[in-house]
């Protein structure tokens, strides 16, 4: 693959040369004071406009890919596509043309430097001012997607600021290109800036906003942490890390910082595009929600080995169901206790043996509902109870080895366990597993809407998945035989409680015997939601099976 990063290193001297000498000439009506700025493509200078006596900065082609139609096409559009755009957020163009050979734009001179150059003087930046630049930012990039437009090279250094204001602007619109353009594109070459580009851009695969979005959630990472996401050296090591490497954990980096940043950075970064934001505006909120610790916590990532990670990465769409709102609360979860951190890598080995062991039971897969309907039992009915089997019959034995009775079963409820972890099991089981029998599905839906609630979770929103982890969505039971339907096996909720992963789940009658309504609460600590999204994906269809 060839990569646009400017000339090669023989040709720079000749351009920095080429650049300087130009300092003291005039260029259709601009007299050029000094360099501002050299990219791969361009030069830009600080100009005066000898007309109206005002300083602008001034971006020419850079002579040594004049001779190149497509960059010189691409060069022409960014005038028409940043003139299009009427944003606070956007550099404004004054003027834009061809003169003496030499393709110009004329725009807005920014009194100020880019972030790029702020997080090299200052370092990493408080959460206050990064939640600032990311809106602004987010915003011009959501009204340049409004006319059919992605950026592709939004990265620190195309951000300017008047730091009197801290007023940003998206400037640099030089390899943006519309989705419906086509041919612009040299074949084998990447455009962009591998620090900030998203997989698609760097397998050639068609873009769009949500390519924005990806590289949007590397500026986030970097003005938190101080460095871009994957700093491995080499392009083609950063390359390789944005196609299969998991995204960074900014808490790893600062501590201090809400967890939340994590599952913002993460879901932006997604290597699907169809896992991350749809819009930059929608990542703002995000993150300025992780700030506040108000409103969605998305999922903090920690991606599994790869045997675990191929069960985890199969498809699995939020099927967010609308369910009935019921007034009734439920006591809280019990605090979790203390108890030592098992290794992560001896619990993912086990677990991955454990995989291997049910495969024949998982070999068809979960496959997820879809739909925003309400397809879940009314509250308001008063359905017959049935059948309801005691715990020990519906637990399998490996988790109901760790359990013990409630003497106050959780209320609304027939018969409540508690499950605690072994000390020292190399098994990942989740912090606290409650799971609690219902007569009916209308007392079954009252706790499972308190438990929803209490996540503040807003009913039918968000996604409880391996990638997203603040939403509610339905699961369905594998099939009984290849080719046949998969039934409704029930509701799940996900959400962050602190520094803990909760998932609620619902189990509901089939109509067999051998089923019962139930509701299940894992919590783990850590924010390690991966760990415990494991764990349910494996054990929520056989919790809930008589034996």
């Amino acid at each position: 693959m060839g990569i646009e990063r400017g000339v090669a290193d023989n040709g720079r001297a000749d351009q920095k040369m080429t650049a300087n000498t130009r300092i003291g000439t005039e260029i259709a009506g601009f007299r050029l004071e000094s360099l501002l700025g050299r990219g791969g493509m361009s030069v830009v200078y600080v100009a005066e406009q000898l007309r109206l006596g005002r300083k602008v900065a001034l971006k020419l082609l850079a002579s040594e890919l004049g001779w190149d139609e497509h960059f010189r096409e691409r060069f022409v559009r960014e005038s028409h596509i940043a003139a299009a755009i009427d944003h606070p957020n956007i550099i404004p163009i004054y003027d834009a043309g061809e003169a003496d050979g030499l393709l110009y734009i004329a725009m807005r001179f920014v009194q100020g430097p880019d972030v790029k150059e702020i997080l090299k003087r200052d370092g990493r930046l408080g959460v206050g001012r990064t939640i600032f630049f990311i809106e602004q930012v987010a915003s011009a990039l959501d009204a340049a997607h409004a006319h059919d437009l992605v950026h592709r090279d939004v990265k620190p250094g195309n951000i300017l600021v008047e730091e009197s204001t801290d007023h940003a602007y998206l400037t640099d619109f030089g390899v943006a290109k519309q989705t419906t353009a086509r041919g612009l594109t040299s074949t084998g070459h990447f455009l962009g800036t591998v620090e900030y580009a998203a997989p698609e851009q760097i397998e050639g695969k068609p873009v769009d906003a949500r390519t924005d979005v990806y590289a949007l959630g590397c500026v986030l990472y970097e003005c938190l942490t101080g460095s871009p996401p994957y700093a491995h050296g080499t392009e083609h090591a950063v390359l390789h890390a944005h196609l299969v490497d998991p995204p960074p954990s900014v808490t790893r980096s600062r501590p201090e910082l809400p967890h939340a940043f994590d599952g913002v950075v993460a879901t932006a970064m997604a290597k699907a595009s169809a896992d991350r934001f749809q819009s930059c505006g929608e990542l703002a909120h995000s993150a300025r929600n992780a700030a506040t610790g108000t409103g969605h916590r998305v999922h903090s990532v920690a991606r599994p080995q790869a045997a675990v990670e191929t069960l985890l990465s199969r498809p699995d769409p939020p099927a967010e169901v609308a369910t009935p709102a019921a007034a009734a609360a439920v006591a809280p979860l019990e605090a979790l206790p203390d108890r030592r951190r098992r290794s992560s890598r001896a619990w993912w080995a086990a677990l991955t043996a454990l995989l291997v062991a049910g495969a024949a039971a998982i070999s068809g897969g979960a496959v997820y509902l879809l739909t925003r309907n309400d397809d879940s039992p009314s509250a308001s009915s008063t359905p017959q109870a049935g059948a309801v089997h005691r715990l020990e019959n519906l637990i399998p034995t490996p988790v109901w080895k760790t359990c013990n009775s409630q003497n106050a079963p959780r209320s609304g409820s027939v018969e409540t366990v508690v499950c605690l972890p072994e000390s020292g099991s190399p098994i990942f089981d989740p912090d606290r597993l409650e799971v609690s029998t219902f007569a009916n599905a209308a007392a079954l839906q009252r706790a499972y809407e308190a438990e929803r609630r209490r996540g503040r979770v807003p009913r039918g929103r968000g996604r409880c998945t391996g990638l997203s982890w603040t939403g509610e969505g339905t699961w369905l039971h594998n099939p009984a035989a290849p080719g046949s339907r998969p039934k409704l096996g029930g509701s799940r909720v996900c959400f962050f409680a602190g520094n803990d992963a909760v998932i609620v789940w619902t189990h509901r009658k089939s109509g067999q015997a051998t089923h019962t309504d139930i509701l299940g609460i894992a919590r783990e600590s850590g924010s390690d939601h991966a760990g415990l999204y494991g764990w349910w994906r494996y054990w929520h269809h056989r919790i809930g099976k008589a034996t």
